[in-house]
């Protein structure tokens, strides 16, 4: 388990660096956005899963609104790159 947390740590740390590369270096914001959106879905769905194996609700509202986050980040997305 504490592998899986050092993980997300570091996959939080890549998507915080690509926000900044993308605003300052490159100036596309879409990369910071697709970044975030993975990392939500990535900790969403490992929350829902230990709540199937532990069955702790927390976990589940966890998972559920970082599943949701993550839904919005990809809305976010899809209307900036369609305007």
């Amino acid at each position: 388990m504490l592998n899986l947390r050092v993980g997300m740590l570091v996959g939080g740390i890549i998507c915080v660096l690509l926000v900044l590369a993308s605003e300052f270096i490159f100036g596309i914001h879409e990369i910071g956005l697709a970044a975030w959106l993975v990392y939500f879905a990535m900790q969403g769905s490992h929350s829902v899963a230990v709540y199937t194996k532990l069955k702790d609700r927390k976990k589940l509202v966890y998972g559920i609104i970082e599943l949701a986050i993550s839904a919005l980040f990809a809305a976010v997305l899809v209307v900036t790159t369609v305007i």
